[in-house]
């Protein structure tokens, strides 16, 4: 990893989960005395990372002014999607003239005891991949699996379906190519539709965590995390 390398965070949800708990961008929320925002840029800091571009909306005053009292020796880009950007793919469409050729994808709302450079040196290893996505060995125990894996591919990532081949889970870390986002895919698109798409056509590459995730993004993953 170098200086040139990006991880870009998604993190301009509405918190709509977590409003009536904390009206603060989940971003922003706490796990061991420091923000989730802390957290991620050390670790982003400590895979080797020299860029990172936060994708921000709802409450980003806030997530600003933090970054102002930040001490991570990172080079860090924001930018604030407009109203109608809301959609994971939307957002980095909106983006694409700040992402880096390939680079590496994760949210404000997940704190991964992970590498977030395993799956972009996995996507520039594999020139057939447009993307890579990191999975964990799930069998339903952590939340309902979603994925199935073959191989170094990712064989089928079906979000929402129930069935006993999908035995792992989409860990919420991954890389993509930026010639991926260069068309409008309309308001609202999330990036789900465009990884089943291409694991189907076996254009999605896969790495393997080891460690379950925390997710904070809802009042009852928050609490399980603090706990944790």
């Amino acid at each position: 990893m170098g200086d040139d390398d990006q991880l870009v965070v998604l993190a301009g949800g509405l918190g709509t989960r977590m409003a009536a708990v904390d009206p603060r961008p989940k971003i922003l929320l706490e796990l061991a005395g420091r923000s989730l925002l802390e957290h991620l840029l050390a670790r982003a800091e400590s895979a080797g990372f020299g860029r990172v571009l936060l994708l921000l909306g709802h409450g980003h005053e806030r997530v600003l002014d933090a970054l102002a009292h930040s001490s991570i020796h990172l080079t860090i880009e924001t930018r604030v999607d407009p109203s109608d950007a809301y959609g994971t793919r939307r957002a980095l469409f909106a983006a694409h003239r700040w992402l880096a050729e390939t680079f590496a994808l994760t949210y404000g709302d997940d704190l991964l005891p992970y590498d977030y450079g395993a799956p972009l040196r996995a996507l520039r290893a594999r020139p057939a991949a447009e993307a890579c996505m990191a999975l964990l060995h799930n069998r339903g125990q952590l939340l309902p699996s979603n994925a199935a894996r073959e191989g170094a591919w990712v064989h089928r990532d079906a979000k929402g379906a129930r069935d006993a081949e999908l035995d792992h889970i989409d860990y919420g870390a991954s890389a993509l190519r930026r010639r991926l986002f260069e068309a409008d895919p309309g308001p609202g698109a999330d990036l789900a539709p465009l990884f089943g798409e291409l694991a189907r056509s076996r254009r999605l590459c896969a790495v393997l965590a080891e460690e379950p995730f925390l997710e904070v993004g809802s009042p009852e993953g928050l609490s399980r995390a603090r706990a944790h």
